[in-house]
């Protein structure tokens, strides 16, 4: 006797749950792989600060322990520390210090006033890596003195390039926090005492790490 084989077909129901779940998987792919690619960046920018802190740690000891960051009692309404608690335009930083203790290839651009200074350098070669973000952007440093950043979201508000560079100062906690970025440093009595504040992507979140 001859054996019939019968074979059993997949009804439209059994076929649109398999084409359900591969559709699941494949929309969990597309979400994880921007989130570890942000993720992978934002290492590279916490890495970077890092390295930027250990050049302040290197400036300070070739200059009897002052940091780069410096208070500058000449400027308007900064003649003495104490009044220069209520601004943040009393603290400046030395040019050089990029080029000489972080990346050789940066040079100074130029300097403009908005809430504290903000210092911009442009790349003489191709490519810097030692002071530029992933996306190959160069950084700049805005300086901020006595424990104290600007909380504002028009600054703060969105990730972009900028290096918050503050004095007299400590992280409240080192390490990423969502909170405003006004909580992220403390005060010291200590003109050593520096701290460094970076939004990362997407926004909204604050990256502290200090020199203590």
């Amino acid at each position: 006797m001859n054996k019939i084989n019968i074979k059993k077909a997949f009804s439209i129901i059994e076929v649109v749950l398999v084409l359900g779940i591969a559709g699941l998987i494949m929309l969990a792919v597309f979400i994880a792989i921007p989130a570890v690619e942000r993720s992978k960046r934002n290492q590279i920018r916490k890495d970077d600060m890092s390295r930027i802190l250990r050049a302040i740690a290197s400036y300070e000891s070739n200059h009897s322990g002052k940091p780069p960051i410096y208070y500058d009692s000449s400027l308007p309404g900064c003649s003495t520390l104490e009044a220069a608690k209520s601004s943040k335009s009393c603290f400046k930083l030395h040019t050089d210090f990029v080029p000489q203790y972080v990346e050789e290839n940066a040079e100074f651009v130029e300097e403009s006033q908005r809430g504290g200074w903000t210092y911009k350098y442009q790349c003489k070669v191709a490519y810097c890596g030692d002071f530029s973000d992933p996306d190959n952007i160069m950084y700049s440093i805005k300086t901020e003195g006595l424990g104290y950043v600007d909380g504002g979201e028009d600054i703060w508000g969105t990730f972009n390039e900028i290096i918050h560079l503050s004095a007299y100062s400590r992280c409240a906690s080192v390490g990423v926090n969502k909170t405003r970025a006004r909580h992220m440093t403390v005060r010291t009595n200590d003109d050593s005492d520096v701290a460094i504040i970076y939004v990362l992507e997407p926004k909204n979140v604050y990256y502290c790490v200090d020199n203590q």
